[in-house]
Parts: structure tokens; C-alpha cells; sequence
């Protein structure tokens, strides 16, 4: 894709004006309009002939101008402290800027940003990040782009996600169910941003169909960092779609655990063996050379090869350590091809 994109920065520092401008100009794809806050409340809230707080009215030619067509993204800063004229946060505009532009993406930004409220963003940023993340703006628009085109319907949708072909069906099961008949125009809940939302928040964070890092490793039986130094061992097999490749790819690989299996075989009949195993843990660990300090140990009891991964406690919105699953209980029972939520004994 190579078309040129419109973002509207909402700030109420117009020294951020210049940020601004250095974003637009580290993409030949991305046009950033500048906004101050006060003046898109105004128009948004009181329309384009409003006063100026003095009761004169404003000159409608003065207000300003929403980009041709609707901008592509909105960039919000979350604060809006500086500006007296507004007197409001990010978070008491995003409800007015849902309402007009409902199938934007809309993403925060602060200098502070661990004290965003990411629920009401489709992404967060540092400040100064987001002006070095001009490449990853317009690659994410692409994928906004690609999933409005192709929504006609929930099959062309997945297809998005490019899964493998065994993995469709199950994908199909998992999406929304405001999103079985694809995208609709009248309908807030079936946007291309409720997508993107559910694919970026719930299916590529919850694994199951798919596997993060820790969990690869220990399907495989071995500590990450091994699976970091011999996974061209996995992707030098000759079986296609190992890995997720679809729309908001992460920096992070994530396996389909159908191929990582698939890899497990292929691996096993290349060395002589007969493509047929129990464990995958075991398996795993024997066609990637691991010795005894490599395989993988439970988090709880130190013994090897864990079967699965849990989070040390129920409020953790990750699970990060391999353990048994004796070592370990479900706490959430999670649908579909997700794996459970299961929270580890004492750590």
C-alpha cells in the first residue's frame, strides 16, 4: 500500500506544534494536522459559529478546518492541562470524538504515559516516542485500511489474520459475535476499530491458537533464551505459515501452535525418526539439542518440562511462568481455542 495518510494532532501545548511537524516529517506517507484542543472543542461541541467567550461570535472561517473526508488517525494528548481555555482532560473529548469520527482509530499520548487510561484508546504512547513512531503510525493505518476493505463479511476478515488454513474455522468461532456478518456503517460496535480493538486486546494477546515467547519455549521443553538462540532451527523447516504474519503483527513472534507442531514433525522425519511423539516438550527439546541446563523447569517445584504457563497471581493481566499443571489451578476458564487463565501455586 502506498497511500498517503492524514493524522490530526490534538494538543493543548501549541509548542507541540513542532512535534508535530517532526512526526510528518519522518514519513513521506503521513500529513499531520495540528489541532488546539479548545478550538476542536469548539467546533465539535458548539459548532463553528460559537463566541469567544466574550459574546462575540467567531468568525466560522477562523474555526478549524476537519481534514477532507475525516482524518485517517487521531493522536490525543491524554492531560490538556496547559491550556486554561479548555479546562478538561483527553479523556473528556475522546467521548465527542468517538461520536463523530466512530471508525477512526484513536490513539493516546503523554509525557506521562503510565497514567493514560489505555481503555479508552486504541493505542498509547510516550510523547517522544510518538514522534520517532511515524513508520509505525502509517503501517498500523494500512491495517485499518485492509480490514475495512475487507470487510464484507467475517471470512474476509479473518483472512486479515492470515491463519493457516486448518486454523480458520477455529479463528471464525473466536470473533465477536457483533462481527459475524463483517463490518456495518450504522452499527459503532462493528467498525473497523472494534476489530482492530478485539484483535489487538484479546487474539493475539491470549494465547492459545497462538504462542508467545515463553509459551513456544515451553511447548518445546526448553528456557526461552534457548528457544532465542536455535529457533532458525523451527523456521528452516519446511512448513509454511509458522508464524503470525497478519495485520498489528507484533514485534514479539507468535507461532501457530498447529505449525509449531507441524515443525515438530517435519523435524522428527528429516532426523530419521517417525514424525510421532507424546509430549511436545520432550520432543521439542531433542531436535533442539537441549542438555539438561537447557530444558525447561517449573516455576513452583524446579522439576522439568512444564506443561504450561501461569501468572503468579489472579490480578496479573499475563502469564508468564512455566509451571505443571499440578503446580498449578485454572482461575479463569477462557472460550473457544484460548488456553485457561491458570494461576500458579506459591512461587
Amino acid at each position: 500500500m502506498s497511500d498517503a495518510y492524514t493524522a490530526w494532532w490534538i494538543d493543548d501545548d501549541p509548542d507541540r506544534r513542532e512535534s508535530a511537524e517532526v512526526l510528518e516529517g519522518r514519513s513521506n506517507r503521513l500529513a499531520v494536522e495540528f489541532e488546539e484542543a479548545s478550538e476542536v472543542a469548539r467546533e465539535l461541541w458548539f459548532g463553528a459559529e460559537s463566541t469567544d467567550g466574550e459574546g462575540e461570535a467567531t468568525d466560522p472561517s477562523e474555526a478549524p478546518i476537519v481534514p477532507d473526508g475525516g482524518p485517517d488517525i487521531i493522536l490525543l494528548d491524554w492531560k490538556l492541562y496547559e491550556d486554561g481555555q479548555f479546562g478538561g482532560t483527553g479523556k473528556s473529548i475522546v467521548g465527542i470524538l468517538r461520536d463523530k469520527f466512530s471508525g477512526t482509530p484513536m490513539y493516546g499520548f503523554s509525557s506521562e504515559v503510565d497514567l493514560i487510561d489505555e481503555s479508552v484508546f486504541d493505542d498509547t504512547f510516550d510523547v517522544d516516542k510518538l514522534v520517532r513512531a511515524a513508520e509505525q503510525v502509517v503501517s498500523d493505518i494500512d491495517d485499518y485500511r485492509l480490514i475495512e476493505e475487507n470487510g464484507e463479511s467475517i471470512e474476509t476478515l479473518v483472512d486479515c489474520l492470515e491463519p493457516p488454513e486448518t486454523d480458520a474455522e477455529s479463528v471464525k468461532k473466536l470473533v465477536p459475535r457483533t462481527l459475524a456478518d463483517g463490518l456495518t456503517a450504522d452499527d459503532e460496535e462493528a467498525t473497523k476499530v472494534a476489530f482492530a480493538e478485539w484483535i489487538r486486546d484479546d487474539f493475539l494477546s491470549r494465547p492459545g491458537l497462538l504462542l508467545d515467547r515463553t509459551w513456544t519455549a515451553t511447548k518445546l521443553g526448553v528456557e526461552p533464551e534457548v528457544l532465542d538462540e536455535r529457533e532458525e532451527i523451527l523456521l528452516d523447516a519446511d512448513v509454511e505459515n509458522q508464524t503470525y504474519s497478519g495485520v498489528f503483527e507484533p514485534s514479539e513472534t507468535l507461532w501457530w501452535k498447529s505449525k509449531l507442531i507441524d515443525t515438530l514433525v517435519h523435524l522428527d522425519i528429516e532426523s530419521g525418526g517417525s514424525g510421532q511423539f507424546m509430549n511436545t516438550w520432550e520432543k521439542g527439546a531433542e531436535l533442539l539439542g537441549a542438555d539438561s541446563e537447557d530444558e525447561s523447569t517449573c516455576a513452583v517445584c524446579g522439576d522439568r518440562f512444564p506443561e504450561t504457563v501461569a501468572a503468579a497471581d489472579p490480578s496479573e493481566k499475563r502469564a508468564e511462568h512455566p509451571v505443571h499443571f499440578r503446580c498449578s489451578d485454572v482461575y479463569k476458564s477462557r472460550m473457544g481455542s484460548y488456553a485457561d487463565f491458570r494461576v500458579a501455586d506459591e512461587l
